[in-house]
């Protein structure tokens, strides 16, 4: 995506918080990766747990909301 978007381009979205037990699809993560991956590539504008889930996903969602430079 960091080569795709243009200056200023953003990537939105909302990725789990979670580690399944099952190898994916659906893959999950924890934010502290997901900030690994993305600090040196974006601007984190928002990264963030979603607050409008969906009952059986309350809590294993993160909303990610980031900048290229």
């Amino acid at each position: 995506m960091e080569r795709l978007l243009k200056p200023g381009g953003r990537l939105v979205g909302v990725l789990f918080n979670c580690i399944f037990e099952q190898e994916g699809p659906p893959f999950g993560g924890e934010e502290s990766e997901y900030r690994q991956y993305f600090d040196n590539k974006f601007i984190i504008h928002k990264m963030e747990a979603c607050y409008n889930s969906i009952p059986p996903r309350a809590g294993k969602e993160l909303f990610i909301n980031l900048i290229k430079p």
